[in-house]
């Protein structure tokens, strides 16, 4: 079996690029229908295969997107769990040293790239 895919998949990535392309287009589309057997899920393929191009032209890197997905509904249920904890009182959040130290660490990290870009921008100037 793996000396047929082997053989099948020299023989595909010696394709033209647009052929290929085509092939992948009918491939994601029937995949999409047949996921749900609703068409709706084919316009969402298109509309993310879109915004996957707009993101690729625009030189804006996939990994932050993908993380951000995979972790976005873990964030959302501790949020949850620590204003249930917090009894709805942020002001607690400072009574905490591990909370202090991680939250400074959090503005350390946001505020860095604001630095280098400043840092940057003065030593152009000069």
């Amino acid at each position: 079996m793996h000396i047929f895919v082997n053989y099948m998949a020299t023989h595909i990535l010696r394709l033209k690029r647009e052929p290929l392309n085509a092939l992948i287009i009918i491939l994601c589309v029937t995949g999409a229908f047949a996921s749900g057997n609703n068409y709706t899920y084919i316009a969402f393929a298109v509309v993310f295969g879109i915004v996957g191009f707009l993101l690729k032209r625009w030189n804006i890197p996939f990994g932050p997107l993908v993380l951000a997905v995979v972790l976005g509904s873990m964030l959302e249920s501790y949020y949850i769990q620590s204003t249930v904890i917090l009894q709805h009182n942020w002001s607690n959040i400072w009574a905490r040293p591990i909370s202090v130290g991680l939250l400074a660490l959090s503005v350390f990290f946001l505020l860095m790239p604001v630095y280098k870009l400043i840092k940057n921008q003065a030593a152009k100037k000069h």
